[in-house]
């Protein structure tokens, strides 16, 4: 989809969803569109001793039911149509999760491939500086995106300490565990759909420890999922497993820790030993339970998802099918976990970071996954039941969750 049209389609979406929640008309006018933008250049110094400006953003959809969270995004195509779009995407994502949170989402227009180290710093810093009005504890919050970092977000945090009478933790979340990072949040979404989906197979009665699945996009979230499938449902069998450059499949089983191994010190999952090729749009045809699609946004077309045959599909990244794809998949047979549910453990870490930092307290690995255990079981359980209320497909009863809450929290506020 054009960058272009994003917010324009989401837009589209809201509309069908407040008619299926019959939303008064206040509401659904509130909520189609952000409640704030900001719009700021930016500059810092190069290495050469040059100084460059860059076209910033951050946009803040929805504040009804807490301070906003959203992503930074580093990229050329960064615009603040896409920006608008992902804020309101998140808003939804965290009211799905019951947390106190609205969504938000920025960007500075730049290629941070074309910028060294120290020039990256001076980035993240002039940008907290522009934004330091809006950023901390009770208003806005950056956590990582499109090429921002941990490192990224301590730089932000570091900054708007120092521009601030007292230290405000709160306005950067996915930090380094050092300065106030959390446990838990570098397998935070991957370990978050995994559980989504021993939710959903247990609902559909399917024995957890005894399913095959298939990887679709064998990076590095693809790779974490393959890991944590096994640990998290007692058992399960990888049989294939696609990156960038091509497939590899094995009816008995991929050994999940040997393929992540030889993709870390190839770069791909072609060539690993005794297994054999497969192209992306077959591994998506595969009978296989369960299939994680972890590739680039928007990479399934809908001729490919008419294909799939898989009883579980788990989208493990934003977007991985092109809009008009959601109709394709057959939901007589398949069951679809979309990625805003199953990208949720992003959201609820992130939120267990800003309650730690209130607290100024630090939680076990073991507490933070329990937490997301729970969060996820109840978003599991709520979607489904939606679903079935509405007679809608899962992504649409996803948002109808989230948007449904976000209306509730703008009427006790007295805003409609």
């Amino acid at each position: 989809m054009s960058r272009m049209h994003v917010f324009e389609t989401s837009q589209s979406y809201f509309d069908t969803i407040a008619d299926h929640l019959g939303l008064d008309s206040c509401a659904a006018t509130r909520l189609r569109t952000p409640e704030r933008e900001f719009e700021r250049q930016v500059t810092f110094a190069l290495d050469d001793g040059q100084s460059r400006s860059v076209p910033t953003h951050r946009i803040l959809h929805s504040d009804a039911l807490g301070p906003t969270l959203g992503g930074l995004r580093w990229h050329t195509d960064a615009g603040s149509d896409g920006s608008r779009a992902m804020a309101a995407w998140t808003a939804w994502q965290c009211a799905l999760f019951d947390l106190p949170l609205g969504g938000s989402c920025g960007a500075a227009d730049c290629n941070p491939k074309e910028l060294s180290l120290a020039e990256r710093q001076r980035l993240a810093r002039a940008y907290a500086e522009a934004y330091v009005d809006l950023l901390g504890t009770g208003l806005d919050t950056v956590v990582p995106d499109v090429y921002t970092t941990p490192q990224v977000m301590a730089w932000i945090a570091d900054e708007v300490a120092i521009r601030s009478e007292t230290p405000r933790l709160a306005a950067a979340a996915g930090k380094p565990l050092a300065i106030g990072g959390t446990l838990g949040q570098g397998d935070a979404i991957a370990r978050g759909a995994v559980i989504a989906v021993r939710e959903t197979v247990r609902r559909a009665e399917l024995d957890p420890a005894r399913l095959t699945f298939a990887i679709h996009g064998f990076g590095s979230l693809g790779r974490t999922a393959a890991n944590l499938h096994t640990a998290i449902l007692g058992g399960g069998r990888l049989l294939a497993a696609c990156d960038s450059r091509g497939g590899v499949q094995a009816p008995e089983g991929l050994n999940v820790n040997a393929l992540s191994t030889h993709k870390l010190q190839t770069g791909t999952v072609i060539g690993f030993p005794d297994s054999g090729t497969i192209a992306s749009e077959e591994l998506l045809a595969l009978e296989v339970d369960v299939l994680y699609t972890a590739a680039t946004p928007e990479r399934i077309s809908r001729e490919e998802a008419s294909s799939i045959r898989a009883r579980v599909v788990c989208e493990l990244s934003d977007a991985p099918l092109v809009p008009e794809a959601d109709s394709a998949v057959n939901a007589e047979t398949t069951i679809l976990i979309p990625d805003i549910l199953a990208t949720g453990g992003r959201v609820v870490v992130a939120h267990s970071e800003l309650v730690q930092n209130a607290m100024n307290d630090r939680w076990s690995a073991e507490y933070i996954h329990a937490r997301l255990d729970t969060a996820i079981e109840k978003a599991v359980r709520e979607v489904a039941e939606t679903a079935e209320s509405f007679e809608v497909d899962p992504r649409m009863a996803a948002w109808m969750v989230g948007i449904e809450r976000v209306a509730e929290a703008c009427h006790a506020r007295g805003r409609c």
